[in-house]
């Protein structure tokens, strides 16, 4: 590629020194024809006029064109000029009527002045030999919007060549859009290949033809714990939308501005008021947060936004004052998706008067890494225009410009180049230099309710741009240069396009592996979590997310308990007999040779047995010297039925003396009277977690003359927990067959109404009452439903207490019972 412009870096002496030696560059010089300059009323700029970013009246804008037809627009009434003499800047602004409006100082370069000027008019054969002086080996044939364009080219080659100083226009740089693991966005989006998956994207996927890899990159930082890292990027657009569920949690707006603009430029010739919320969801949406979209450096990035006026003082200005901030506050990576193509000669002269102030800020080491657009025109940003010798037609700004990483766009699930993408002929560092997804997923915004597609080179460079931050996120010192280095070094290459150039496409996953080096696998454990308590001989399910980003297949994972020991291998692992107490366990991943780990700490209880005695009732009547029959029910969550209770340990008490062990014991009383009986379960857990339950019954004993029924329950044979076994209008239920007998040494065998079945769960059953007990019916054999219910408290298991009740012709009553538990499913 062959910049001509950058002749016109000297003064003039030092130009036609340049061009005078060797060869017969200056004869070759003077025979290239004029430049040629018209003015066309249909030419007209993008916007009538770009805002103050201090507050004052409107900047005019103007527009002009060269042979390519590429249109490039600047403020009217303003010329940048680089130079220590202030004196002779401020004389060149009052011989226009003009002033000086705002300055930019950096050590290392001349003092960037921004001039208002009211312009001469312009004499044609004086400008055309004027431009010819400042850039000998190139031409242009110019277009203006207006004769006040002209006249300000006029006025800022005269002053260049009559005063020897670097004098351009102030050039816009407009949006170049187009208007067009797991992770869970925006669950729907406005076009049916929409994946709330952002590892699926084919732009952010691995395997896919494009092959970048965010995700698996994502899942590297995770990997080597530098997911937490930050890093500070300022994306210079228009149109932040406020408060959009994508951006960073730290974010700002920069100058004074306000969030919820529009953005006052169009994108190829429609709008695009939101363009800046695009251009930050390309570069740092937040993944994973079921809104939006997701962009490379969501994880990590903080955001600064710059809203435009877009002309290059007030982007260069940004530049200098950021570099004077904190190290807090400082971008290190500005993201500028605009570009704008300058014909060869005024390009020479605007990049003229940046160079030294870009390259002072390149070998600043506070400098930020620029990332740019390559634009949107299709075109090669190095085709030349000859006559005798070649230059460059058009000066592509910023992505021509020194120290700009100038991003190309690839086509949708492809490495070939979008067709409407610029691309670079020139494999030197100021073509294109390398490609990223051309079109992306974004939204919602104001305009559009849903998650849509957009294309443009606007959107890959801040992709490439967030790349970037997630280099400097896995590694914080790396110095810029190396930052840059291993962005364009790792990228993949080839199959862009047959045009020559850079071929390079950017590679996410490379990028970061590359700063990060050979890490440890990742692994993290998902359950239990820290903290938890489970209940003694109760299954705990331990499970872990584990890979190596680095190394095929998944790692090795081993399980250990401070308490137990090891407890096995694998992602998953059921163990049912943790000992009682606080274990800390520990996850193992072993792979190509590392090991990482992670723990949590959990607390395995003893629970509290629960005991109750279910007879006798207090309603028998309980005789003197006749065998009374003493039951209890036990539960306890930590005996299931493979460790059932252990009934040796219920022991059954009389005051302070013992009578039974076991779940039922009899006991005959020879004296008439009152007496406290207790019960008494102790759990089989060890010393020190064993635990007690006791109940309690006052029962009446009396001398009887007639003596009470004796009483059996046959059908159930004992206590039952079953699940239901159909269902009708009620719900569902349990049907089964009560039998029972009783016989009275007076009365004989009783029957009938003798015989009298209840449940205590009248509020589940039909029929009422709302609570207590409820009648079933009569006799030795009884068909009954016993009813569950899913409603609480009982979520699809109810407990009956069914009572068989016998009562002889005296009124002396004996009650037996069974548990009947009916379950459903919830």
């Amino acid at each position: 590629m062959k910049h001509l412009w950058k002749l016109a870096l000297g003064t003039l002496a030092a130009v036609w020194l340049l061009v005078g030696c060797g060869n017969n560059n200056s004869n070759q010089s003077n025979q290239i024809p004029a430049s040629t300059f018209k003015v066309n009323p249909a030419l007209t700029p993008s916007v009538e006029s770009i805002p103050d970013p201090e507050g004052g009246a409107p900047r005019p804008v103007g527009a002009m064109r060269g042979k390519s037809g590429h249109q490039s627009e600047f403020v009217l009434n303003e010329l940048i000029i680089s130079s220590d003499d202030t004196a002779k800047v401020e004389a060149l602004a009052a011989r226009y009527g003009g002033r000086i409006l705002r300055t930019i100082s950096l050590e290392g370069a001349p003092k960037l002045h921004l001039v208002r000027v009211n312009a001469s008019p312009a004499v044609e054969a004086q400008l055309a030999q004027d431009l010819r002086a400042l850039v000998p080996e190139a031409r242009s044939d110019l277009e203006f919007s207006n004769q006040e364009g002209l006249n300000l080219l006029a006025t800022a080659a005269r002053e260049g060549v009559s005063q020897n100083l670097k004098v351009s226009l102030n050039f816009i740089f407009k949006p170049q859009d187009i208007a067009a693991g797991t992770t869970s966005e925006a669950p729907r989006g406005a076009l049916p290949d929409y994946n709330p998956n952002a590892f699926n994207w084919p732009y952010m996927n691995r395997g896919s033809p494009q092959d970048i890899g965010v995700g698996e990159a994502w899942r590297l930082l995770l990997a080597a714990g530098r997911l937490s890292n930050r890093v500070r990027m300022a994306i210079i657009d228009g149109g932040f939308q406020r408060d959009h569920p994508d951006y960073p949690a730290s974010r700002s707006i920069y100058g004074g501005s306000d969030w919820g603009r529009p953005n006052p430029f169009d994108c190829g010739g429609r709008p695009c008021p939101w363009h800046g919320t695009h251009v930050t969801q390309a570069a740092m949406a937040l993944p994973d947060n079921n809104q939006g979209v997701a962009g490379p450096a969501g994880p990590v990035a903080e955001l600064v936004a710059v809203q435009v006026p877009g002309d290059f003082f007030e982007f260069l200005r940004f530049v200098v004052t950021t570099l004077a901030a904190s190290a807090i506050e400082r971008p290190r990576i500005i993201n500028i998706s605009g570009a704008g193509a300058i014909p060869a000669v005024p390009g020479a002269l605007l990049e003229a008067a940046l160079a030294p102030l870009l390259l002072a800020i390149q070998t600043n080491p506070l400098g930020p890494i620029f990332v740019t657009a390559a634009g949107n025109a299709g075109a090669n940003v190095d085709a030349e225009d000859c006559f005798i010798v070649c230059w460059e037609e058009d000066l592509w700004a910023p992505c021509e410009l020194s120290g700009f990483i100038c991003v190309g766009g690839m086509g949708w699930n492809t490495t070939a180049k979008a067709e409407r993408s610029n691309w670079g002929s020139d494999r030197d560092s100021s073509s294109v230099d390398i490609y990223g997804p051309f079109t992306i997923w974004a939204g919602p915004d104001p305009s559009t309710g849903e998650v849509h597609k957009v294309s443009g080179t606007s959107l890959s460079s801040p992709f490439v741009a967030g790349v970037a931050a997630l280099i400097w996120a896995a590694n914080p010192l790396l110095p810029r240069q190396v930052v840059e280095s291993i962005l364009l070094d790792t990228a993949h290459n080839g199959g862009v396009h047959d045009g020559g150039g850079h071929q390079r496409r950017v590679n996410a996953f490379g990028a970061v592996s590359r700063a990060l080096g050979n890490v440890p696998p990742f692994v993290r454990i998902e359950s239990p979590t820290e903290g938890r308590v489970f209940s003694w001989r109760f299954p705990v399910s331990l499970n872990a997310t584990t890979y190596d980003p680095d190394t095929p297949g998944t790692p090795a994972l081993a399980w250990q308990s401070s308490l137990n020991g090891s407890l096995g291998s694998g992602t998953s692992v059921t163990v049912n007999n943790l000992n009682l107490g606080s274990h800390r366990i520990t996850a193992t991943a072993t792979s190509g040779g590392q090991t990482a780990s992670d723990s949590v700490n959990i607390t395995v209880r003893n629970d509290p047995p629960s005991v109750q005695i279910v007879e006798p009732d207090t309603s028998n009547t309980l005789c003197t010297n006749s065998p009374i029959t003493f039951r209890a029910t036990v539960s306890d969550p930590n005996n299931p039925p493979s460790n059932p209770f252990p009934t040796g340990n219920v022991v059954w008490r009389v005051g302070s003396t013992s009578f039974g062990t076991g779940l039922t014991a009899t006991r005959t009383f020879n004296t008439a009277g009152t007496y406290t009986i207790t019960v008494q379960a102790t759990d089989d857990a060890p010393a020190p977690h064993t635990l007690s339950a006791t109940d309690t019954r006052t029962i009446t004993v009396v001398a009887c003359t007639n003596n009470p029924p004796t009483a059996n329950i046959t059908n159930p044979p004992s206590d039952l927990v079953v699940d239901f076994n159909g269902s009708d209008a009620n719900g569902w239920y349990y049907q089964i067959t009560l039998q029972g007998n009783a016989t009275d040494p007076e009365d004989g065998t009783l029957s009938g109404a003798s015989l009298v079945w209840s449940t205590n769960r009248a509020d589940v059953q039909p029929g009422g009452p709302s609570t207590g007990e409820q009648t079933l019916g009569t006799g030795n054999s009884l068909t009954v439903r016993l009813y569950t219910t899913c409603e609480l408290p009982y979520f699809g298991t109810v407990e009956h207490r069914i009572t068989l009740t016998a009562t002889d012709s005296a009124g002396n009553r004996v009650v037996r019972t069974r548990l009947i538990t009916v379950r459903t499913l919830c």
